[in-house]
């Protein structure tokens, strides 16, 4: 009877699997694209391999909506397109949507280094402006916390440099750093500059649908409760899926991948090996990020431009600070961190 049994089971698995060679070895379903880069106005068609699709979601509709499958690219920024299949799964998929094509249009996208900050005090609201007017559609800052735990936009850990204050930030309160001229080390035209907030600058950020590239930064002093609070400002402002969280602390980094598995993140390496910057920024990844090493122009070798393709690393070069360096830069990177150009 046992025995039976065991030939009757034997013969239906061998029907179910009849016609298909490989069905013991079939493939975990997957996306038939992890990432795409779209001219505004085009449309692409993303399916889901393995299994069947029955929902279909899009991050940033403004940037590129989906309908069963197919992506449409609307305006220039970044989108997750998401697909959960029959089995409940999510999987996801980068795209990135440029400008109208131009044959004399560079593809590698501009970052306003701490704003406009050839002109204008860097990381001030005026240097953000100016970032905009001049057609900057990302700009880089830095978080430091005052006294009373406030996240503020400025460079270093003292406040002599880009103020007439003296000491660290983080022996002031909000209030006391707000009464700092933060303008007039630069020009007497920008005396009464204020240090921002981070709220103001996130704030600025979506009246001008402007992306941040916020920097975590080293001696800030930066904790995990302190992380927790900058990302519930994030999240807030309606900007998670927009912003991209850069450091040269890769603790911090980690903090990022873990409270936001999908967040767009970049690695500062300092003096590493190409081998050991791309297994770090490897590690960030989630499976549904977009991961890139943030490394000086001088330092962009043929090696690590390789590796990186290699890997699907992204490559961020920094010190971008004229219009030719921009247009020499290898096609695969994917911005220009400059001063304003």
């Amino acid at each position: 009877m046992k025995q039976g049994r065991r030939m009757l089971l034997l013969l239906l698995l061998m029907l179910l699997c009849a016609g298909s060679k490989d069905c013991m070895a079939a493939k975990k379903p997957e996306l038939s694209s992890r990432q795409y880069l779209l001219q505004m106005g085009n449309s692409v068609r993303l399916r889901l391999k393995g299994d069947r699709a029955i929902q279909w979601k899009t991050s940033n509709p403004a940037v590129a909506t989906v309908q069963n499958g197919k992506i449409n690219a609307n305006s220039c920024g970044t989108a997750w397109i998401t697909c959960t299949g029959k089995n409940k799964k999510t999987y996801s998929c980068l795209v990135r949507v440029v400008g109208q094509k131009k044959t004399e249009e560079k593809q590698t996208y501009r970052v306003a280094h701490r704003g406009y900050s050839s002109k204008a005090p860097e990381n001030t609201m005026a240097s953000f402006l100016r970032a905009a007017d001049k057609g900057y559609q990302y700009i880089e800052c830095d978080i430091q916390f005052t006294k009373d735990n406030v996240p503020v936009i400025l460079h270093d850990a003292q406040v002599d440099r880009t103020s007439n204050g003296h000491g660290r930030a983080d022996k002031y309160t909000y209030a006391q750093l707000r009464k700092l001229d933060a303008g007039s080390w630069k020009s007497s035209k920008y005396a009464g500059e204020k240090i921002p907030s981070l709220q103001e600058v996130l704030r600025y950020c979506v009246q001008r649908d402007v992306i941040p590239y916020l920097e975590l930064k080293n001696g800030s002093g930066l904790t995990k409760a302190k992380f927790r609070k900058v990302y519930k400002m994030v999240q807030e402002s309606g900007l998670q899926n927009r912003v991209v969280w850069i450091s040269f602390n890769f603790q911090y980094l980690k903090w990022v991948k873990e409270m936001d598995p999908v967040a767009e993140i970049g690695y500062i390496p300092k003096s590493e090996s190409v081998e050991a910057m791309v297994q770090k920024a490897e590690k960030l990844k989630s499976g549904k990020n977009r991961v890139f090493l943030c490394i000086k122009r001088a330092k962009v070798s043929a090696k690590i431009l390789e590796l990186c393709k290699q890997k699907g690393i992204g490559v961020s070069v920094r010190n971008i600070n004229s219009e030719k360096n921009w247009k020499g830069l290898d096609a695969y990177c994917m911005s220009a961190i400059g001063n304003g150009f």
